[in-house]
């Protein structure tokens, strides 16, 4: 299930390691885990990144959404 940003709640974002891709926020560390081993066909490195209301990825995620009206976003690509 694809989830829009959090609101400011505590959630969780997977970060791959060789990867600028960011998936949706999770409520719990241990749903964004099980998302990750599920999806994780070339057992690539991962960390769990906790997020609140200063979450750069929701910001990020908002400002693309708000740029595509009525368009699901399924993945974001984030700059460095």
């Amino acid at each position: 299930m694809l989830r829009g940003p959090m609101n400011g709640e505590k959630h969780y974002h997977i970060r791959w390691s060789h990867s600028n891709i960011d998936w949706q926020p999770f409520p719990t560390r241990e749903e964004a885990i099980e998302t990750a081993e599920q999806i994780n066909n070339k057992k690539e490195s991962y960390d769990v990144l906790e997020g609140d209301s200063n979450c750069e990825r929701c910001r990020a995620f908002k400002a693309e959404a708000s740029r595509l009206p009525g368009a699901t976003i399924l993945i974001l690509k984030l700059n460095k």
